[in-house]
């Protein structure tokens, strides 16, 4: 963040304060917010960031918040910082999440600490046996919470709502981040909202040379609404194909979620189906921003194949992007052996390398953090 300030960010004004109160004017639209300390400013439009509050978009504004709990019923969150003991062997390379009784855990590797956290549902435990049930989940961890005492990690609980409001942008106000939408704590996917946010608005109001009508507010929205849509079927789908049922919270998942017409869809964000207006409508968006969904039916590949799931037809599989016919006229429906023997020599292979290369923390320690 400061890096932004001082490089980018030399022409904007920051200024630190608490709002106390927003201002309308006789058609609804944000005149103004008093602020504690600074008085009461105005400006053009207003972007709101504050979050699950939506202080602007929906207390103010009155815009209306769909919540997605028919397909993501996950609503707490316990979270900690777990330090590292020896980050050379316990510094991993990725981010990884563990499904447990009632929902799922994160790990994060960073640079100076492990975040953690325990995503669950609090129509099936309720949040202090969900703390007790994440620090079990902890204490059983081998490989980066051994040497930890978990009673002595301070731990955080988050209230998490899924869903999205009705609109983005509304009037003069224009909503990012947690204040317009949210699915799960994900955040490179909360990232990618934002991102994705910033670039529709800075891109209308060059094109329009700052000037917006209503069919610019009604695209963008319309547009952002396709992106977070989208996204909500393909993070359900991670629960859909499960075969999981151990607890309530899981035999849920795998007996009762349903994505009725969604699971008939491009995964472009629209579902298949979808009556020639509505089309048109989408359509028209995506000629102006081209399309907003993150995640592909390449994507669905990979989710569907953790399921044990042959989503593809031989048709279907050569018109993925990823297609390779050398692969396939190798090892499709050829012997298993030699397959399985492919895979071992690569392994070697990747293994040797392996083991003559720096672990993830020392090429980071040498590489990005310049320290010896």
């Amino acid at each position: 963040g400061n890096w932004l300030k001082t490089k980018f960010c030399k022409k904007m004004k920051h200024i630190l304060d608490h709002v106390t109160n927003v201002n309308l004017d006789e058609r609804g639209w944000i005149s103004s917010l008093s602020t504690k300390e600074h008085g009461e400013l105005k400006a053009d439009l207003y972007i709101d960031c504050t979050g699950f509050n939506s202080m602007l978009l929906e207390k103010s504004l009155g815009v209306s918040h769909s919540n997605y709990e028919d397909m993501l019923i996950n609503n707490g969150t316990w979270a900690t910082k777990v330090p590292y003991v020896d980050p050379n062997v316990e510094m991993d390379l990725t981010t990884n999440g563990t499904a447990i009784n009632n929902g799922w855990v994160w790990n994060i590797p960073l640079w100076d600490r492990i975040s953690s956290g325990y995503v669950y549902s609090e129509k099936y435990i309720d949040k202090e046996t969900a703390l007790k049930e994440y620090k079990e989940h902890l204490n059983n961890t081998n490989q980066w919470c051994k040497d930890n005492d978990v009673e002595e990690l301070e731990y955080r609980h988050i209230d998490i709502r899924n869903g999205v409001h009705e609109k983005a942008w509304h009037k003069n106000c224009f909503a990012i981040g947690l204040s317009y939408g949210f699915i799960e704590p994900l955040e490179s996917t909360g990232l990618a909202f934002v991102i994705e946010g910033i670039h529709k608005l800075m891109s209308t109001l060059q094109t329009k040379d700052r000037y917006v009508n209503q069919f610019d507010r009604d695209c963008v929205s319309r547009e952002m609404q396709i992106l977070i849509d989208s996204t909500k079927y393909f993070v359900a789908f991670h629960f859909y194909g499960t075969v999981r049922n151990d607890t309530e919270y899981w035999r849920w998942f795998s007996q009762e979620l349903e994505m009725g017409e969604h699971w008939n869809s491009d995964f472009n964000g629209t579902p298949l189906g979808t009556s020639k207006d509505e089309t048109m409508d989408i359509s028209r968006m995506r000629f102006r921003f081209g399309t907003s969904n993150i995640f592909t039916i390449d994507g669905m590949a990979c989710v569907v194949a953790g399921h044990h799931i042959n989503l593809y037809s031989d048709y279907e599989r050569q018109r993925l992007d990823f297609y390779n016919p050398d692969f396939d006229k190798k090892f499709w429906k050829r012997n298993i052996e030699e397959v399985i023997n492919y895979w071992k020599e690569r392994n070697k292979k990747v293994s040797l390398l392996a083991d003559k290369s720096p672990t993830h923390y020392e090429y980071l320690k040498e590489k990005i953090y310049n320290q010896t």
